[in-house]
């Protein structure tokens, strides 16, 4: 189990971002499941590519925001099999021309939402699901978005979870 405390600098055994936690897993030998709690407000984009068994985990309202001006996807997961991702803020940006999106599961991935919030994405999706990936979504949010959910090239997505929480769509 790995902790950041966005915003805050390092040290305490905490990391400054999200992305500084991930290239410690992906340069680790350890090929168990990983777990990256976060709080704070964080600023980045994140990319999560060929790691597996990888839990998120939102502590007292963190957010992740698009650090990009809307060119790039908040969080983009690639290749990449049980990946979950629950109770997060998710800001994205929209520069009206690229089409980012919140957050993307894509070649083959296995994702997991659960009680998200997802905004912002104004010019792409809340949540895209493609290239043959499957997601769950539990309970998640997709607000204010050009499209809440995009489901293609072979891709599935379900509701699931233990709670079966409907998701809520709504200003897409």
């Amino acid at each position: 189990t790995l902790y950041v405390n966005c915003g805050a600098r390092s040290g305490g055994g905490a990391y400054s971002s999200i992305g500084a936690a991930l290239k410690i897993l992906q340069s680790s030998e350890s090929h168990g499941p990983a777990i990256v709690n976060v709080t704070g407000a964080c600023s980045e984009n994140i990319v999560i590519q060929s790691l597996d068994r990888l839990t998120l985990n939102a502590l007292n309202g963190a957010s992740v925001s698009d650090a990009s001006g809307g060119r790039r996807d908040v969080i983009s997961i690639q290749d990449s099999r049980d990946v979950a991702i629950n109770g997060f803020a998710i800001n994205a940006g929209s520069d009206g021309a690229s089409g980012a999106n919140g957050i993307v599961c894509g070649d083959f991935s296995t994702c997991r939402l659960s009680v998200n919030v997802i905004q912002g994405a104004g010019s792409g999706a809340g949540f895209a699901v493609y290239s043959q990936a499957q997601a769950t979504v539990d309970g998640d949010t997709f607000q204010n978005n050009g499209n809440g959910l995009i489901v293609n090239s072979g891709s599935k997505v379900r509701s699931a979870g233990d709670q079966a929480r409907p998701i809520i769509a709504r200003g897409n």
